[in-house]
């Protein structure tokens, strides 16, 4: 009878360590994403933009609303459709060349963020969305004019909703001049397997 004890006690114990373990592991991504979710109200403009990259890499629902209120205070971010048009193009050690480049979208890092965690991004997106929509309507102040954030919203629904599009990543300087110096072409990383999309 003491044996059995012994067995029952020890097993108790077993699987409540085995169920400890399996918490913590889960828990671990949801400690870090709000760790990431914490550093987009960073006075730093770096450590924002490698928090919003990290929870679009981790595909973070929770965090598209903060990743929309940022995209709202920041009035540099914008997505674009882009035509062909030839661009100029950086190479290794500064040098520059001409190349074309085909229809598509180009956006800003923060964008992308929200364009990685894709189609769970969507609600969250079309609601702000309507939102702007009703500001607008209302007329509404604001310190980032609402026609630039509703056009960056329904662009980034638009990028989101066609997944065959080439995207390209832009630094907000670029987008702002109205040019392309690209920082990624997603495309050709996704074809080197660096960058794993929807």
């Amino acid at each position: 009878m003491r044996r059995r004890g012994r067995t029952i006690a020890l097993s108790t114990v077993t699987i409540g360590l085995v169920v400890l373990v399996a918490t913590a592991v889960a828990g671990r991504g949801y400690v870090v994403e709000q760790y990431y979710i914490r550093e987009l109200r960073s006075p730093d403009e770096a450590i924002r933009l490698r928090a919003a990259e990290a929870l679009g890499e981790m595909r973070s629902t929770r965090a598209v609303p903060h990743l929309i209120r940022l995209l709202e205070q920041e009035g540099r971010e914008s997505v674009q459709w882009s035509g062909s048009r030839k661009i100029i193009a950086c190479g290794p050690e500064g040098s520059t060349h001409e190349s074309w480049q085909p229809n598509g979208f180009q956006m800003t890092r923060l964008a992308f963020a929200l364009y990685r965690i894709g189609k769970s991004a969507l609600p969250g997106l079309q609601e702000a969305e309507l939102l702007e929509k009703k500001r607008i309507l209302k007329g509404g102040e604001r310190v980032l004019s609402s026609d630039d954030l509703l056009g960056t919203l329904s662009e980034l629904i638009s990028a989101i909703s066609s997944p065959d599009q080439v995207i390209r990543v832009v630094s907000c300087e670029d987008a702002a001049k109205g040019w392309s110096r690209v920082l990624m072409d997603v495309n050709k990383a996704l074809a080197q397997k660096r960058i794993w999309a929807r």
